[in-house]
């Protein structure tokens, strides 16, 4: 089973870390270490690290390695990720990667053999150095492999106690070697880190193990998140709130206006009903009503005087005829019947407005 992801492209370089690990753990675990191409992007050692629950482990070493935080807090503490301090120049000089004393969350590491101390980068954010394939040429120091040889240590003292990777990191911290001739200060040295580490010792370490920084951390930084999250709601919700208020006043206008349309159209109903009374039919001659005279029967009728009288009361002369085909002869009685009826007025006073080329405006309304 593949438990630890080499990220490497650079050949050798990635088998040489495989065979760091294994001498750094004290038996051949090779079985369980894949070499991966690349570090982000799909199908790379990242990608892979996050969708497969047997990995536990990344290592990568390479520059940089403050650049990789972010993606080490975010699969970590399933998987411990591990990076040298600096680059492999081979040089003991000081670099400048972190603002304080205390390692990230990534496990960082420099390289040293027969001159008893780290011998590449060191600097601010230091853990451990150790040996680097048992290179005895302080020229050829490489913390690269020195870097394999610190994750086998530490995935042995983890393995032996089936611990976190945080309580095996703080064992090694506390009992690390630290008999460097440049050592100033101690437990942990800008030079030399925490040591390096001895696994016996470790593993047989009975004092107290406080909780995971590294996870508090993670808590904290999800908490910050959140309470910015928080702040950007308030904010988010203010402006939702205003633009519900407009919505309110709009929505307000709105009814209003329907309102008013409810009102115009109620009007324009009774005009509708009023205009009802105008309808008519073109081109009339008579109408077909049967009624008994004393000259005999009569099936039609024409209208003859209409007269408007006081109180809109229509007075209208009915001219009886023999049928409908003798509607222009004489009639075979006159009559007189009346109605009441202001649409006829009203239309009547309009119709010789506009007959008489009378301006609408000029009529007289009541």
């Amino acid at each position: 089973m593949i438990r630890i992801i080499i990220s490497d492209e650079f050949g050798q370089h990635g088998i040489d870390i495989k065979t760091a690990i294994s001498n750094g753990y004290g038996s051949d675990i090779s079985e369980q270490i894949e070499i991966i191409a690349g570090w982000s992007g799909y199908a790379a050692a990242l990608y892979q690290a996050r969708n497969n629950p047997d990995i536990i482990a990344l290592i990568r070493s390479v520059s940089g390695v403050a650049d990789y935080v972010a993606d080490a807090n975010s699969v970590y503490p399933r998987i411990q990720t591990f990076f040298p301090l600096g680059g492999n120049e081979n040089i003991f000089a000081e670099v400048f990667v972190f603002q304080t004393n205390e390692p990230p969350v990534i496990i960082t590491s420099g390289a040293g053999d027969e001159e008893l101390r780290n011998n590449t980068s060191y600097g601010k954010g230091l853990e451990f150095w150790d040996q680097d394939l048992n290179t005895p040429t302080p020229a050829e120091d490489q913390s690269s492999f020195s870097n394999g040889y610190v994750l086998g240590k530490l995935l042995k003292i983890k393995d032996t106690l089936n611990c976190t990777w945080w309580e095996a990191r703080y064992r090694a911290r506390i009992t690390a070697d630290r008999t460097e001739p440049n050592r100033v200060t101690s437990s942990w040295d800008l030079r030399n880190g925490y040591g390096k580490i001895n696994v016996d010792a470790a593993i047989a370490y009975t004092g107290l193990v406080p909780s995971d920084p590294y996870v508090e951390s993670t808590l904290q930084d999800t908490i910050d998140q959140l309470t910015a999250d928080n702040a950007q709601y308030v904010i988010d919700n203010a402006a939702l709130q205003s633009t519900n208020d407009q919505l309110t006043i709009d929505n307000a206008a709105l009814k209003s206006s329907n309102d008013q349309l409810t009102i115009d159209n109620a009007a324009l109903t009774a005009d509708n009903l009023r205009l009802n009374g105008f309808n008519y039919t073109d081109n009339v001659a008579g109408i077909t009503l049967t009624k008994e005279t004393k000259y005999g029967t009569s099936e039609a009728l024409t209208l003859g005087k209409i007269t408007i009288e006081e109180n809109a009361r229509i007075a209208v002369v009915l001219k009886h005829c023999l049928s409908a085909n003798d509607l222009d002869k004489e009639p075979l009685e006159l009559a007189t019947e009346y109605f009441d009826d202001t649409f006829v007025k009203d239309f009547i006073y309009s119709k010789y407005c506009e007959a008489k080329e009378i301006a609408l405006s000029n009529l007289i309304v009541q």
